[in-house]
């Protein structure tokens, strides 16, 4: 399978950047890399994240990283945030943070950890718990898929929001899970009980189009990650955080929030609760006798209503069913 390499754009440095920071921040990358468990793709953004922090820190830069402060993290925090950064991008930049400080204290160069601080940072008000129609179209219609990578990242949007899965449900769907014929998924071994969900009408040509295109094989991963192996959840999560900057979607956006919306967009088209519910799997309301008639037709007619939220393929006209 072709690389699915992740073009991230990233602002270039006029010039290299000079200090003890520097060279502390050099040396972790140089383990993180020995090290064999990150991609390509993550190491770079190792490197992007610490060279932003590096320069909104002078004098950690010049003096290392003995000399950062919770302080300069919070105002570094707040200047993020007065720039109108994505909350998604912040939250990547402390995480890359956290790992090179959690480095920083392994190696014996300080024995405190700044990051503690942030527990004092009033929480950002909590945003909406799922994405309007209209940020839903653009998150589907970010990835370019005329390409493979960009197909395959559309792909994994299109299951998330067309069938409601978890993400952990949809790393261990397999090629033999996806009924194209009669038109369902099969999840296994899910949080709940083993269910079927269907594919609404308007996403059937996708998926045959992936899978005649891409995944051939009768059996296997149904997604899989740049070195052709299944895919990860926590893949799928930053695939998703890149296609929500790309939209220009100016919220957190996660695996769970498209599931949300899957919910969210279903009742506002006047899908029966309890046909949602047992389509997400819930295991409280599956085992509720109120919840049992609901059957796969009735998820049929359900899914069939988001319809209108999802992107034709290119040059074809749009099933109003």
């Amino acid at each position: 399978m072709t690389s699915l390499r992740r073009k991230y754009t990233m602002t270039s440095q006029a010039a290299p950047l000079v200090g003890k920071l520097a060279n502390q921040i050099e040396e972790f990358i140089r383990t993180a890399i020995g090290m064999k468990k990150y991609s390509k793709g993550t190491i770079k953004e190792f490197r992007f994240s610490l060279t932003r922090f590096s320069v909104g820190c002078p004098n950690c830069l010049e003096n290392g990283i003995e000399t950062l402060r919770g302080q300069d993290i919070i105002r570094w925090l707040s200047s993020r945030r007065q720039a109108g950064i994505s909350q998604c991008t912040i939250d990547k930049n402390l995480s890359h943070l956290r790992s090179f400080i959690s480095y920083a204290m392994e190696r014996g160069w300080r024995s405190d950890n700044p990051m503690e601080a942030l527990k004092m940072v009033p929480k950002q008000p909590k945003e909406q718990a799922y994405l309007t129609e209209d940020e839903m179209m653009r998150l589907l219609s970010a990835p370019d898929r005329s390409e493979l990578e960009g197909f395959t990242d559309y792909m994994a949007l299109l299951v998330l929001y067309s069938t409601g899965l978890r993400v952990g449900e949809l790393s261990n769907l397999n090629i033999e899970d996806v009924d194209i014929k009669e038109g369902w998924v099969h999840i296994r071994e899910g949080k709940g009980r083993d269910r079927q969900i269907a594919i609404p009408k308007a996403a059937l040509n996708d998926f045959k189009q992936y899978l005649g295109l891409y995944r051939k094989e009768k059996s296997g991963p149904f997604l899989l990650n740049l070195k052709g192996t299944r895919i990860k959840p926590w893949t799928v999560t930053r695939r998703i955080c890149h296609y929500a900057e790309v939209a220009n979607i100016q919220k957190p956006v996660s695996p769970h929030t498209i599931r949300h919306t899957f919910t969210a967009h279903l009742i506002k088209r006047g899908g029966r609760i309890e046909v949602i519910a047992k389509a997400l799997g819930h295991k409280t309301l599956a085992e509720t006798s109120a919840y049992a008639h609901a059957d796969f037709e009735d998820l049929r007619k359900a899914v069939s209503l988001l319809r209108k939220n999802i992107p034709p393929l290119s040059g074809e006209k749009k099933d109003d069913e």
